[in-house]
C-alpha cells in the first residue's frame, strides 16, 4: 500500500523548503491569503490538487475550478492580486465549460474553469463544484488551500482520456487512492449517478450527465 500521508508531507515540506519550489510557494500562498477575505467556492483540482494529497510529487501549472455563480468576483480578486487573465482564451474541442480562462500570476500559468465539462465517449460529463466538496489543508500556519474532490478529479481525468490517452495514468493514481483511502465525497458520484442534468453547450439541449461504461464500472468497484 502507498503512504500517502508520508508522501503528502514530502511534498508540502518541498513546496516549503526547496528552492525548485520557491515560484510555487510563494503563488499559492498569495493567491490563497487573498481568497482567504473574499466569498468564493474555489478549489485546486488536477495534478495541484494530488500533489497535496500524495498522489503526485509535482505540478507545472495550476488548475482552478470554480463556482459558476463566483467567477466575476474571482476575477476581481485576482486582478487585483497582479494576475493577468486571457479573456480570449480558445478551449479544446472536448472541453465546453461554460466559464475557461487561461491566466497568470507571479510566472505561473493557470487554468480557471466554472462547471468544468467534457465531451467525450458520445457523453457528456460537467462537475460543479459546491462548497460542501471543498477540504482545506493549512500550511505554513496560515495558508489555507482548497482542494476538489479526489472522486471529481478521477472522473474528469477519465473522461479526458477519452481524447489524450496519457490522461489515464492520472486517472490510474485517482483509482487507487480512492480504493485504498475509501470515498471521501461520495455525493460526487451519486449526482453523477441519479439522473443529474446539464445543458450541453455544443447542443443547446438539457441531457443527463454522463460518463464512459470503463469509468461506471471502476465507480462500482469503489461504491
Amino acid at each position: 500500500m502507498i503512504n500517502y500521508e508520508k508522501q503528502e508531507y514530502a511534498n508540502i515540506l518541498a513546496l516549503l523548503t526547496a528552492e525548485d519550489f520557491a515560484e510555487k510557494k510563494m503563488v499559492l500562498e498569495n493567491v490563497c491569503r487573498a481568497f482567504d477575505r473574499a466569498e468564493v467556492t474555489w478549489a485546486l483540482a488536477m495534478s495541484s490538487c494530488l500533489f497535496f494529497r500524495g498522489i503526485m510529487d509535482d505540478f507545472n501549472d495550476i488548475d482552478i475550478l470554480i463556482a459558476l455563480e463566483d467567477v466575476e468576483e474571482f476575477e476581481i480578486v485576482f486582478r487585483k492580486l497582479g494576475g493577468k487573465i486571457d479573456n480570449n482564451t480558445v478551449q479544446k474541442p472536448a472541453f465546453t465549460s461554460p466559464y475557461y480562462k487561461e491566466a497568470t500570476f507571479g510566472g505561473m500559468h493557470f487554468d480557471l474553469i466554472g462547471n468544468m465539462t467534457v465531451n467525450t465517449y458520445g457523453t457528456v460529463y460537467q462537475y460543479v463544484l459546491k462548497q460542501q466538496d471543498v477540504e482545506y489543508l493549512t500550511i505554513d500556519g496560515d495558508v489555507n488551500i482548497p482542494l476538489s474532490p479526489v472522486e471529481a478529479n478521477f472522473l474528469l481525468y477519465g473522461m479526458m482520456e477519452g481524447w489524450q490517452t496519457r490522461r489515464r495514468f492520472k486517472k490510474d493514481l485517482c483509482f487507487q487512492f480512492l480504493k485504498e483511502k475509501g470515498l471521501a465525497h461520495p455525493e460526487v458520484f451519486e449526482r453523477l449517478l441519479n439522473g443529474q442534468k446539464l445543458l450541453n453547450q455544443k447542443t443547446g439541449k438539457f441531457e443527463f450527465n454522463s460518463v464512459s461504461f470503463e469509468l461506471l464500472a471502476k465507480i462500482e468497484q469503489l461504491k
